[in-house]
């Protein structure tokens, strides 16, 4: 379990990532536009956003997992007492 100071850098580093990333899957497009390369069968604009899509998407999945998810767990675990006039059966 990561503490509040640790959670705080890395989601600060993973900011930093996601935005590069986006600004790289933005890329070259007219460069990479204006050239019939295709690499199985794929034009390489596409294989380009792809492949930066996928990177932003695991980002996402990483912090997720080392950040949002405790969050998430603590909100609805199990024997937490439930506010008043919840989950009351008449």
């Amino acid at each position: 379990m990561l503490t509040a100071e640790e959670k705080k850098k890395l989601f600060r580093k993973l900011i930093y990532l996601f935005i590069f990333a986006y600004l790289m899957s933005n890329g070259p497009g007219v460069l990479l536009v204006n050239k019939p390369v295709l690499i199985a069968g794929i034009p390489i604009l596409y294989l380009w956003a792809l492949g930066w899509a996928i990177v932003q998407i695991a980002l996402i999945i990483y912090a997720y997992y080392k950040l949002w998810r405790d969050e998430t767990d603590d909100e609805t675990a199990p024997g937490q007492s439930q506010p008043a006039g919840e989950g009351e059966t008449k």
